[in-house]
């Protein structure tokens, strides 16, 4: 059986040209997701807010824009409903030429993709894989059914995005930054204060599995060993 993954593009980009899958390859969630479709489809491609569906290898320019003015990237341009419907026809066009060439198309896409083609999933080939509420779950969520097809498990498409007791609560902390002070909340607050972090990387600070994203920490003793190259990546000092 043939099988097509569509993922949805990420607001973490490269800033040059190249190609789509190297684009969004910044993104923790993107990488997660890649990793287990790579193994388990025998092809997949890229949902653009500005594109379309575009093939891993097709070459694009940097861009900001984000479905729609509410998007929680609120800096970010949206756009507005008619440029909204015009994408929603033309993927939808897209997927129904898929549907076509693959036995099943399997949408790995956030509901705020999801929901300006929700037709689709009247096509009897197309299936929507609910995404993790939390961004932070992506990777361990891929990874539990990347190993479960690698041995052999059978694979449930649903233990992606099902809802689970969490046995480690992420909690509200403080989080320190040496341009911008020290901000109060969960990594999902940090996240809509300063959308240029990615909400997964700061959970796993959060939970003290990495120590800073984008400049943020939780632990205010390595604000001196921070410090930015030339490109504006942060980077911390090894410390003696």
């Amino acid at each position: 059986m043939r099988k097509l993954a569509v993922v949805n593009c990420k607001s973490k980009k490269k800033d040059y040209k190249c190609a789509a899958e190297e684009m969004y390859s910044l993104s923790f969630q993107f990488r997660a997701q890649i990793e287990f479709i790579k193994e388990y489809y025998e092809d997949y491609v890229i949902l653009s807010t500005k594109y379309g569906i575009i093939f891993p290898t097709t070459i694009i320019e940097p861009y900001e824009m984000s479905l729609s003015k509410g998007a929680r990237l609120k800096d970010t341009p949206g756009l507005d409903e008619h440029e909204l419907n015009e994408w929603s026809t033309t993927v939808s066009e897209q997927l129904k030429m898929f549907s076509r060439s693959y036995d099943a198309i399997d949408l790995h896409i956030s509901n705020q993709y999801l929901k300006p083609i929700k037709g689709v999933l009247d096509i009897p080939n197309v299936n929507w894989v609910k995404q993790p509420v939390n961004p932070g779950l992506v990777k361990v969520r891929y990874a539990e059914v990347l190993n479960n097809f690698k041995n052999g498990v059978s694979v449930d498409l649903d233990k992606i995005g099902e809802k689970r007791a969490s046995k480690d609560p992420e909690i509200e902390r403080w989080w320190y930054h040496p341009n911008h002070g020290s901000f109060f909340g969960f990594s999902r607050n940090l996240k809509k204060q300063y959308p240029i972090v990615d909400e997964g990387n700061a959970t796993r600070v959060s939970r003290g599995i990495t120590q800073h994203t984008c400049g943020w920490v939780i632990n205010e003793t390595l604000i001196p060993y921070l410090y930015q190259t030339d490109s504006g990546q942060w980077r911390l000092k090894k410390q003696k």
